[in-house]
C-alpha cells in the first residue's frame, strides 16, 4: 500500500456526508446574517438590535468554524523521518501498546492499521488509522460519534492527532540511535 492508497481510503470513509454538512453550516450562516440584517434594521431600540446582533454572532462563528473543519477533515498527517519501514512498524506497534494500557476498544490490521480509542468513558471515541512506510508515517484521528452524522469535537481530533506525532517522534529516538 502506498501513502496515495492510505490517503483515497481516508477520503473515501470522511467524505460520505459532506455535503449535508456543508448545507447545515450554510444554512446557519444565512440565518445568522438575517438576523444581523434584522438587528441593524430595528435602529429605533439600540438593546434589541444589539441583542440581534451579538446572539446572531454565535451561529455565524460556530458554522464558519464548521466550514473550516469540513475542508480540513480528511487530510492525513505525515512525518517524515529516517527509520526503515521495519522500524516504523516497530514504532507504531510501540504506540498500539502504549494505546492499549489505556482503552483501547478495537484494532484490526490489514493494509493499515486502524484502531479505536476512548480516553475517559464518558467522552469521545476516537478512530485512529496509521500507515508506515520507509522514512514515513500517516495518521489520521476522527472524532467518531452513534450518530451517522458525525459530531463537531472543537479540535479534539486534531489535538489528540498532534499528541500521538510527539509521542512517536519522543519514541523514535529510541529507533535511530
Amino acid at each position: 500500500m502506498s501513502l496515495d492508497e492510505f490517503e483515497k481510503i481516508i477520503k473515501r470513509k470522511t467524505n460520505s456526508d459532506k455535503g449535508f454538512n456543508y448545507l447545515v453550516c450554510f444554512s446557519f450562516i444565512a440565518f445568522s446574517l438575517y438576523m444581523i440584517v434584522e438587528g441593524v434594521k430595528d435602529s429605533r431600540n439600540t438593546t434589541r438590535a444589539l441583542c440581534f446582533i451579538l446572539v446572531s454572532l454565535f451561529p455565524l462563528l460556530l458554522s464558519g468554524y464548521g466550514i473550516w473543519i469540513l475542508k480540513n477533515k480528511h487530510k492525513v498527517q505525515t512525518w517524515n523521518n529516517n527509520l526503515t519501514k521495519e522500524q516504523n512498524i516497530e514504532l507504531l506497534n510501540w504506540l498500539l501498546s502504549e494505546f492499549k494500557k489505556k482503552n483501547l476498544i478495537s484494532m484490526s490490521v490489514k493494509d493499515h492499521t486502524k484502531f479505536f480509542y476512548k480516553k475517559r468513558w464518558w467522552g469521545l471515541s476516537y478512530s485512529i488509522d496509521l500507515f508506515a512506510d520507509k522514512n514515513l508515517i500517516a495518521l489520521h484521528i476522527d472524532s467518531t460519534s452513534n450518530s451517522s452524522r458525525g459530531m463537531v469535537d472543537f479540535g479534539a481530533s486534531r489535538r489528540l492527532q498532534n499528541k500521538v506525532l510527539v509521542m512517536l517522534k519522543k519514541q523514535s529516538v529510541i529507533y535511530s540511535a
